[in-house]
């Protein structure tokens, strides 16, 4: 078999989930770094809402974005772990003081009311085939289920020039990559210096269009309770061609809701014809994390998927 990555940046915490390695592990999400490594290993990944869970004593990305969440093969581990995870805490900036729900509690709630949102705009565009068809599958497993299906338009986020909220990663990198720059993966070394250019001005704009983003999301969940969509448009791609830097990454599934600051969660809804996996995103208002399990654990227990594995290959040297 040919090698094909795990994912990033929790590359080894979601491999070490679906190689039944671990209960399940915890990883920081600034843009898809819980989400990638468990669509592409084939497990459950909860991006939570930015503020839901602490930040402290985790290593920074991007103070604005930076989210923690369970990574797990099922959604019921996923929501005893956010059980354990969520609340305020004194000593962090980003928690705020939200009333902990019972998360396990949460995943027999009903959805028959729901109204669910599917975003083909953007997010359907230019997916390989079986992503595809595997998620329009899931979506029509779902319609079943709920009050109402309906396509809505996100108020996607606008870059600025020279004004990446990236700069923050350089902020902790910093004296780090200033002394040993050569420790760097070429493609961190060109990252880092192209954060150089941030500009004061281009960065603020960026942080308010990031409040306006957070603020505009709020009318699409007057319209509908939670969205469905691919995590990723496609399967995993190859070690070889990531690491040469031959493979062109499509446009990104997973980090428009780190600038909303939703919830966000990945689970299994089939394989590529490579046997490779593929992830379902659904996705909730902000503090919406028992809606998110509600569905995801409907999705779950009407499918076999949760208990087909990838494959373990340990023949590649």
């Amino acid at each position: 078999m040919v090698p094909h990555i795990a994912g990033g940046s929790s590359a080894g915490s979601a491999a070490a989930v679906s190689a039944g390695l671990c209960f399940g592990s915890v990883g920081s999400d600034d843009g898809g770094s819980v989400r990638i490594p468990s669509a592409f290993c084939g497990v459950v990944g909860f991006k939570t809402t930015y503020g839901r869970v602490s930040t402290r004593g985790v290593v920074p990305s991007a103070y604005s974005l930076d989210t923690i969440g369970p990574i797990t093969r099922t959604v019921e581990d996923a929501a005893a772990i956010l059980q354990v995870l969520a609340g305020f805490d004194p000593l962090d900036a980003i928690t705020l003081r939200q009333p902990v729900p019972d998360y396990l509690q949460a995943l027999h709630s009903s959805i028959a009311n729901l109204r669910l949102g599917v975003p083909r705009d953007y997010f359907f565009e230019s997916l390989h085939p079986d992503v595809a068809a595997a998620v329009n599958v899931a979506i029509e497993s779902l319609k079943t289920k709920v009050r109402a299906v309906k396509e809505v338009t996100l108020p996607l986020f606008r870059g600025v020039p020279n004004g990446s909220y990236d700069v923050e990663l350089y902020h902790y990198q910093k004296p780090y990559f200033d002394k040993n720059p050569e420790l760097y993966h070429p493609w961190s070394q060109r990252q880092m210096n192209e954060l150089k250019k941030v500009e004061t001005v281009a960065y603020v704009e960026t942080l308010k269009r990031l409040r306006e983003c957070r603020r505009d999301i709020r009318k699409t969940f007057e319209e509908v309770d939670v969205l469905l969509l691919p995590t990723m448009r496609e399967p995993a791609p190859l070690i070889s061609e990531t690491v040469n830097e031959t493979h062109r990454r499509p446009r990104s599934n997973t980090s428009p809701f780190n600038q909303f600051g939703t919830p966000a969660l990945t689970l299994p809804c089939g394989f590529s014809q490579d046997h490779l996996p593929i992830g379902l995103q659904i996705v909730g208002p902000a503090f919406g994390e028992p809606v998110v399990l509600a569905v995801a654990y409907a999705y779950q227990q009407a499918t076999a998927w949760r208990g087909q594995w990838p494959p373990i290959v340990t023949n590649l040297v």
